[in-house]
């Protein structure tokens, strides 16, 4: 009866009504009115449960929610708010039991290619997310879909998110126990950038060849994307930033092809990974995600990721998503936390295409809880 589906759900003959029917109520309004108890319901709080984790009672003396963290009452209240939905003020005598697979549920939404869409769309979405138990979600930005202050000349002729949108939508996240981690590429995907008149000479390339890729050898590199990440950062809670680097189609070519010959590719990406990295914890006090397709056959370098960094794992078609499996095990064998990341193959497309994205969740839900991915 609850999506989606418990570890462990039962129900019995037996109905109990309720003394306070509260109905229509969203997710967070029934919260606030469960969180603390009420005539219905009863809280127990134990030991040795996880994050996220709950059991819901129902029987002839009310409701009973056993947790040890808050999110898992308010995990148990989603629960009940879909049983409210089904059954009215009558609910069946039931036991459910329910403890995520994975510590961090994730969803991106692409907001730099196409629409952009406005916050009352967004918070639609993350209604719906904290519904389905979703404990994080990343607006990936790639292109001038958010007015950033330290360049206001790139966006100056058109609307688009505003940092006070982002603060709006981090506490709407927080209300929903969803932490809302900023998502800013500054390796490659950065055409949009390089193809303004100021920032041009940083690309990697030449006259014949745009490669969408910054050149982290020049000095002035390094001082663009730390004023990309002031205009981000300091409106988001997350102790997270996610800052891509995945597709960097410039790696050992023309204005890197010297040094990663010396060095080879993965050291290369590994020496801006951390300096980067670096920059974001002693300026910002946070740490980092980052796709991790450009290193996946550099094993050896592994042990350069910085630590308590995430290395996210992906693959959006049939051939990609096969391959990962190897990758989560290289991930595991060398002790790096990691997400792995399917695609839901709606790109390009009018409708999606369903197949791919059944192949591309399941597959990487089966082998990601297999092989310990945290995300």
């Amino acid at each position: 009866m609850i999506f989606p589906k418990p570890i462990f759900e039962e129900y019995g003959d037996g109905t109990y009504t309720l003394k306070k029917y509260l109905k229509g109520l969203t997710l967070v309004e029934l919260y606030a009115e469960y969180k603390n108890g009420n005539e219905d319901l009863k809280l127990k709080k134990v030991s040795g449960m996880i994050e996220d984790e709950y059991n819901l009672t129902i029987d002839e003396n009310g409701i009973l929610v056993e947790y040890s963290f808050e999110n898992g009452v308010f995990r148990a209240v989603s629960s009940l708010k879909q049983l409210i939905h089904k059954c009215g003020e009558k609910l069946p005598f039931a036991k459910i039991c329910d403890k995520p697979d994975f510590k961090k549920r994730s969803y991106m939404l692409d907001i730099s290619r196409g629409r952009i869409p406005k916050v009352e769309f967004i918070e639609k979405l993350i209604d719906l997310l904290s519904d389905l138990k979703y404990n994080e979600f990343q607006l990936y930005m790639e292109n001038f879909c958010y007015k950033f202050p330290e360049f206001p000349q790139f966006t100056e002729n058109f609307d688009c998110l505003t940092p006070e949108d982002m603060v709006h939508l981090d506490k709407y996240c927080r209300e929903r126990f969803i932490d809302l981690v900023p998502n800013q590429n500054c390796f490659g995907h950065m055409a949009t950038w390089l193809a303004t008149e100021e920032l041009s000479y940083l690309e990697i390339g030449d006259e014949n060849t745009k490669t969408g890729t910054i050149n982290i050898l020049h000095p002035d590199t390094i001082k663009v994307v730390e004023k990309i990440f002031d205009s981000v950062l300091p409106y988001f809670s997350s102790e997270y930033v996610n800052i891509g680097l995945d597709e960097a189609y410039g790696l050992g070519r023309f204005q890197l092809e010297e040094i990663c010959k010396e060095k080879g590719n993965a050291r290369v990406f590994m020496d801006y990974l951390n300096q980067v990295a670096d920059l974001i914890r002693t300026k910002y006090g946070k740490k980092v995600m980052f796709w991790s397709d450009m290193v996946y056959d550099a094993k050896d370098e592994f042990e350069l990721i910085p630590p308590g960094a995430y290395a996210l794992n992906w693959g959006y078609d049939e051939r990609k998503t096969v391959m990962m499996e190897r990758r989560c095990m290289a991930l595991l064998e060398k002790g790096i936390p990691y997400y792995i990341c399917p695609g839901t193959a709606n790109w390009v497309a009018f409708t999606g295409r369903y197949d791919v994205m059944w192949l591309n969740v399941q597959s990487c839900a089966e082998m990601g809880r297999r092989h310990g991915a945290e995300g």
